[in-house]
């Protein structure tokens, strides 16, 4: 986890460099907030070896800063709810992240980026039966580093559209559940399909 943030800010400061002091003239530089409708897709070990878990629906909320050079911060918090057999459960996420704008247009209102962000993720289980016939809610928790694509379109000079697809790879070491251990960490990449509104002040 300390490695992905180093290696996060590694990359921000290469960003800032390259940037220069070109500006994102046209994009409205400063705070942010935003809210999204997410779909989340569990891959690798929530698909079978640990829990097979359907892919579910659910919401975010961002806060962001975006500089007037092609650069923003945001941290993104939300979660999905999701079914594990008939059994209901959620992930949750909270995660810091950079947003790079590449292509920068003074006189369009489409601005696509490209995303690096690492976080912490948790997977809970309701009410789960053991092979013994106990029940307990299950927390598995972990962390992870994100990737992605999408563009923001300014509908007006303070609200845009934003689109996002994220691919997570994330990594649960921590599991919670009666008195079970984990044998090895559990592999949960996944993938992540972002929709919503942002107001920039």
């Amino acid at each position: 986890m300390r490695k992905a943030l180093i290696a996060m800010v590694i990359v921000g400061s290469l960003l800032i460099v390259n940037a220069g002091l070109a500006r994102a003239d046209g994009a409205k530089s400063g705070l942010y907030v935003g809210a999204d409708l997410v779909f989340n897709v569990p891959e690798q070990d929530l698909q079978g070896d640990f829990a097979d878990v359907d892919p579910g629906a659910g919401f975010d909320v961002k806060l962001g800063y975006r500089f007037s050079i092609p650069l923003a911060i945001e941290v993104e918090w939300g979660g999905t709810g999701h079914k594990v057999g008939d059994v209901d459960a959620g992930i949750g996420f909270l995660v810091i992240d950079l947003r790079y704008f590449p292509f920068v247009f003074s006189d369009r209102p489409l601005y696509p980026y490209v995303r690096v962000g690492v976080g912490g993720y948790a997977l809970v289980i309701d009410n789960l039966r053991d092979p013994s016939g106990r029940r307990d809610d299950l927390k598995l928790t972990g962390g992870g580093v994100d990737v992605g694509v999408g563009f923001d379109y300014f509908l007006t000079p303070e609200v845009t559209l934003g689109v996002e697809i994220t691919q997570r790879f994330v990594k649960y070491d921590d599991l919670d559940y009666l008195d079970a251990k984990l044998v090895e960490d559990v592999k949960g990449a996944m993938t992540s399909l972002n929709g919503g509104l942002q107001y920039h002040f």
